[in-house]
């Protein structure tokens, strides 16, 4: 069987977790003995590096201030697309993200949809960059009429889906996420560093970003610890002047990361914080489990679901509940290794193997019934 893959997904970007779930799909199916294509030819995405699953070649690299590098960038990589889909030698097409550009060219192909989360259709009315989006909406619903599947990454994005969209049930099938970090990479720091909590990722709006840090920011002080925030852009200008006004500037550091020393910031840490007030999945989540990093999750969206009773929990919106939750990993030591321990059983819930295979049987199902 072959498998088609688009660029969208590859385009807007270079690494998280949308690129992630597509390439190691391309990696297990492939190593299933199925045939995978990826259209995408001009990235800079870590994961589209990969020589043995992709050729891409950077797009007017060190040219980032060419105005309109992004927009000439996706227009070239939909024309490769759309030159694979004219070919029509596949068996059965699964779009990296929701642009329904491909819905001409399909010629009574199949194809598959995969919803990562609602963020768009929860939020919008709250946070003017997911209003300004609002294309995102409009292309989600017009793909969802003629796919033949929907991939949902959990079982709250499943229920948000038949909620908001009206979606059947039985046209939807749960297919969780995996972990791509070893404990093997972790380089252990020296005891005597200072002890941190870990933050990972985008830290926009829904995010609570700023919220939580406000929240236990007496604690960092009190106890002289720091907040490490890996991945997502620099400070702006509004955090920075959150973190002075808080007096934060010694214990709130960005760091950079590729998965070689993301292992490590997990595996060094006090405990990973995750405050978002919503989450189609959390891969980050099982990231920790994997690196015997203790784990408090806001009770937003899905963490819940995917954390189950390996994780301490708080409310994301209530200051009290964060901070008694920072406090107590702080003080019962007893507890902390009880959630390392338990987050190395719960991560035997999860594999990219079985969101593979679990993928791959879909396909088959609905290869089998098109011909």
């Amino acid at each position: 069987m072959k498998i088609l893959y688009d660029h969208q997904a590859y385009d807007f970007l270079n690494f998280g977790g949308i690129p992630r779930y597509f390439y190691e799909l391309t990696k297990g199916i492939t190593q299933l003995n199925h045939e995978i294509v990826n259209t995408i030819k001009f990235s800079e995405n870590v994961y589209a590096k990969d020589k043995d699953y992709f050729t891409t070649i950077p797009f007017f690299p060190g040219q980032e201030a060419f105005r309109s590098r992004g927009r000439l960038k996706k227009l070239l990589n939909e024309l490769v697309s759309i030159k694979y889909l004219k070919k029509d030698d596949y068996n059965i097409f699964h779009p990296t993200y929701y642009n329904p550009y491909f819905l001409k060219y399909l010629k009574n192909k199949p194809y598959v949809v995969t919803f990562h989360d609602l963020i768009h259709e929860k939020f919008s009315d709250k946070y003017d960059f997911l209003a300004r989006d609002y294309k995102t909406v409009l292309y989600k619903k017009e793909i969802l009429k003629k796919a033949r599947k929907i991939i949902s990454v959990s079982e709250t994005t499943k229920k948000d889906l038949i909620e908001i969209y009206n979606v059947e049930a039985d046209k939807i099938q749960v297919i969780g996420l995996g972990n791509s970090l070893n404990a093997n990479d972790i380089i252990y720091a020296n005891d005597a560093d200072q002890k941190y909590f870990l933050y990972v990722g985008s830290r926009v709006a829904y995010k609570n970003f700023i919220f939580c840090l406000e929240a236990i920011a007496p604690i960092l002080k009190n106890h002289n610890l720091l907040f490490i925030c890996a991945g997502g852009a620099e400070f702006n200008g509004e955090e920075m002047t959150v973190i002075r006004k808080l007096d934060l500037k010694n214990h709130v550091k960005h760091r950079k990361f590729t998965d070689y020393n993301m292992a490590s910031l997990y595996g060094n840490a006090f405990a990973f914080i995750f405050p978002s007030l919503y989450e189609g999945f959390g891969i980050p989540v099982l990231e920790a489990f994997a690196c015997d990093c203790p784990c408090l999750l806001s009770r937003g969206g899905s963490l819940p679901e995917v954390g189950g009773g390996a994780a301490l929990y708080f409310d994301p919106i209530d200051a009290n509940s964060i901070q008694l939750a920072v406090n107590t990993i702080i003080t019962n030591h007893v507890l902390r290794e009880s959630l390392i321990f338990e987050g190395r059983q719960r991560l035997k819930s999860f594999s990219w193997d079985v969101t593979c295979q679990n993928t791959l049987q879909l396909y088959q199902s609905i290869v089998s019934k098109s011909i």
